[in-house]
């Protein structure tokens, strides 16, 4: 009944380390082998991406920042989706301070990571020395003068989820304003999504959305999840999607391999 999985990566098909296991990338492997089609969609920059696609043994497209960019399997970019100048600009002129004094703005283009503050880069190279690469601080005129496929602010919760209520009532935009985890709130367009480029790339193999599978454990995945033939919420995922996904099923979670032992069950590898 189904050809195609897609799934997203951190909280996922990756474990707390940010890896993919041992045992996942066997399943995977012998999905792959077998004649199915595996797809990812994070919203994570290309580089990264790749990187990981890379330690699975898959040579596939890729679904980038949140569904915003698209590349083939040679890397080629097949779509790019940006928030315009005067968007970028509402946005990063928003007193977000006032919703937290930790909260940190950042913006992705292509393979470009910008910040205006240092302690965002001291950030993410102390909480994630996994990743490959990190931002770039640059003045806020500088930032300002960028299109993003996407911008996001990290930092306590409470405080994003103050901030999260402050652009949606004070910026006339059609934006995505999404938690991709307790401490992580993106913005891209609304146009965009993982549900829109997953149904790209699988037309383009021949597969309708209603034949795909997909996994996923935030907000950013819920019309992926919704959208495709059956969708399963990880054991692990943010409370804000459960409360808004009851009617998926939930799986296992990243650290218990729960998007492997799923797929291994319905296409009875």
């Amino acid at each position: 009944m189904y050809k195609a999985v897609v799934t997203d990566l951190d909280g996922t098909l990756l474990n707390s380390n940010h890896e993919v296991s041992e045992y996942s990338k066997k399943v995977i492997k012998k999905f792959v082998e077998k004649g199915y089609k595996f797809y990812i969609a994070t919203g994570r920059l290309y580089a990264s991406t790749k990187e990981i696609a890379d330690s699975i043994g898959v040579k596939i497209p890729l679904i980038t920042v949140n569904g915003t960019r698209i590349l083939d399997e040679d890397g080629n970019e097949v779509y790019n989706n940006t928030l315009d100048l005067e968007t970028v600009r509402k946005i990063a002129t928003i007193d977000y301070k006032s919703c937290g004094e930790d909260l940190l703005i950042n913006g992705y283009f292509r393979n470009i990571w910008l910040v205006t503050d240092k302690k965002a880069e001291e950030y993410y190279r102390k909480e994630r020395p996994d990743k490959p690469y990190f931002p770039n601080t640059v003045s806020p005129e500088e930032f300002m003068s960028k299109t993003f496929n996407k911008m996001h602010f990290i930092g306590k919760h409470e405080g994003l989820l103050k901030l999260r209520e402050k652009i949606q009532k004070e910026i006339d935009a059609d934006l995505n304003v999404v938690f991709v985890g307790n401490n992580c709130l993106e913005i891209f367009n609304k146009d965009a999504n993982k549900a829109k480029a997953a149904e790209y790339i699988l037309n383009k193999d021949g597969i309708k959305l209603s034949e795909a599978i997909a996994f996923g454990d935030s907000l950013n995945d819920y019309e992926m999840l919704k959208e495709v033939g059956k969708g399963y919420v990880m054991g692990n995922a943010i409370y804000l999607l459960k409360e808004i996904a009851k009617d998926l099923e939930m799986v296992d979670t990243n650290d218990n391999d729960g998007e492997a032992k799923k797929i291994e069950e319905i296409f009875n590898l």
